[in-house]
């Protein structure tokens, strides 16, 4: 097993060596996002939505070319964003898993009432994401184990 991760990337190592320092210095930091397993990091990663809802935008824009006035514009960006935020009310993909996962994890933190969990299968992906973040950070830095319960998401 490689105990040094720097040890893989010597060129870069001598080409950046600011950016390698600053890897080293914040090195727990920078892993730490690597505890959870892969659904639960899709979670917490709030710019997927921000990056695919961007992406969403350019690609229209780009296919046009040109446009007729900046009102033009406008319109056809409020309809790409009406059509964009129209999927966030799916269900988020795999929630019920993802919950299951935390529960394991914070299980002294975190108690489910089973008969409220499906509402929580259907709520908007970046209002569960802002939720989960908020809550894992604040139970984080009080004192004990607090208990997180998923009741009111708004």
């Amino acid at each position: 097993m490689n105990c040094n991760p720097f040890r893989s990337i010597r060129g870069a190592i001598q080409q950046y060596p600011k950016i390698i320092a600053s890897w080293r210095r914040n090195w727990d930091n920078l892993t730490l996002m690597f505890n959870y397993s892969p659904l639960i990091r899709k979670v917490i990663y709030t710019t997927n939505a921000i990056e695919a809802f961007h992406r969403q935008l350019r690609r229209v824009t780009k296919t046009k070319g040109s446009f007729t006035s900046d009102t033009a514009l406008m319109k056809l960006l409020y309809l790409v964003q009406r059509d964009v935020t129209a999927k966030w009310k799916k269900p988020m993909h795999n929630w019920n898993r993802i919950l299951s996962q935390l529960a394991i994890l914070y299980d002294d933190r975190l108690r489910l009432d089973r008969g409220l969990a499906k509402e929580y299968f259907h709520c908007k992906k970046n209002q569960v994401t802002h939720f989960l973040k908020y809550s894992l950070r604040k139970a984080e830095s009080q004192c004990g184990n607090p208990v997180v319960f998923f009741t009111n998401v708004k």
